[in-house]
C-alpha cells in the first residue's frame, strides 16, 4: 500500500467518530430594558477551537459537535460593556437546538465584600450568651400574664366605650345646671310649673336673646318643655 492511501485511512477513521455529529446552536439575544432583539452583540462558545460571532441583527448561530460548552454574549457601548450574559449547554445529540439569551447590566463587585470571610464562625461571648438566655426565660414567664393582662384592659375598655350611657334623672339634671338655669327651674316651679317666656324675662335683668338661649339649653337637657303659642312660648317645668 502506498505511503498516500495509507494517510488517506487514517485521516479518513480518525474523522469518522465526527462524521454527522455536528448540532446546529442558534438562538436571538435580548435587551433586558425593552426584550427586543440587541443588534452588533458578540457572541463567543468555548468549542475548539472558539468560536465567535457578531449577531448584526441580534440573532446568531454555531455548528458545533456533541460536548457541554459555555456560551458567551456581550454588547459594547464606547468599549464598554453595556450588558453581558453566559449560559452553559450541553448538545448530547444531533439536531437544532435554540437558545435565546437575555443580556442583562453587568455585575459591579464591591471590594469591601471581598474583606468579609463569611465561613468564619461568629463567636459569641459566654457573658453574653448568658443574658440572652436569661432574657429569654424573663420573656417566656412573663409574656403569657401581661397579655391576659392587655386583654382583659381592653376588654373592659371596649365595653365601656360601647355601653350606652344612663340618662341622668330630672333631679341629677338640675343638680348640674349652673345658678342662673337653676333659678329659672325655680321661677317656673314657684309658678305652678308654668308661665310664659315675656313673664319669666321679668325676673331677670337679661336681653331677650340671652333669656331665649338660656330656655333652649334647658330644653335640650329635658328640664322644660316649650310650647310656641301665638307670638310667645308656653314654658313647663318638668321637674
Amino acid at each position: 500500500m502506498k505511503i498516500t492511501e495509507l494517510l488517506t485511512l487514517i485521516l479518513i477513521v480518525t474523522l469518522m467518530p465526527f462524521t454527522g455529529s455536528a448540532a446546529t446552536l442558534h438562538g436571538t439575544i435580548y435587551d433586558w430594558s425593552t426584550f427586543e432583539p440587541l443588534e452588533n452583540t458578540i457572541v463567543e462558545i468555548n468549542t475548539t477551537p472558539p468560536q465567535t460571532y457578531v449577531a448584526t441583527d441580534g440573532r446568531y448561530s454555531f455548528e458545533v459537535p456533541r460536548g457541554s460548552y459555555k456560551i458567551t454574549a456581550n454588547h459594547y457601548q464606547n468599549g464598554t460593556i453595556e450588558c453581558t450574559a453566559s449560559e452553559n449547554i450541553t448538545i448530547t445529540r444531533d439536531g437544532n437546538f435554540v437558545l435565546d439569551i437575555l443580556l442583562l447590566p453587568p455585575v459591579i463587585e464591591d471590594p469591601l465584600l471581598d474583606e468579609i470571610n463569611l465561613s468564619e464562625p461568629i463567636i459569641v461571648p459566654e457573658e453574653k450568651k448568658s443574658r440572652e438566655s436569661t432574657a429569654l426565660i424573663l420573656i417566656a414567664l412573663f409574656s403569657p400574664p401581661l397579655i391576659l393582662f392587655a386583654t382583659l384592659l381592653l376588654k373592659r375598655h371596649y365595653r365601656r366605650r360601647v355601653a350606652p350611657e344612663e340618662e341622668p334623672t330630672i333631679e341629677e339634671a338640675y343638680e348640674r345646671l349652673p345658678e342662673d338655669l337653676q333659678k329659672i327651674i325655680d321661677i317656673i316651679t314657684k309658678n305652678g310649673g308654668r308661665m310664659t317666656q315675656k313673664d319669666l324675662r321679668k325676673h331677670f335683668n337679661l336681653s331677650e336673646a340671652k333669656i331665649s338661649l338660656m330656655v333652649s339649653d334647658l330644653e335640650e337637657r329635658g328640664l322644660i318643655n316649650k310650647i310656641k303659642k301665638g307670638r310667645g312660648n308656653i314654658l313647663i317645668c318638668k321637674r
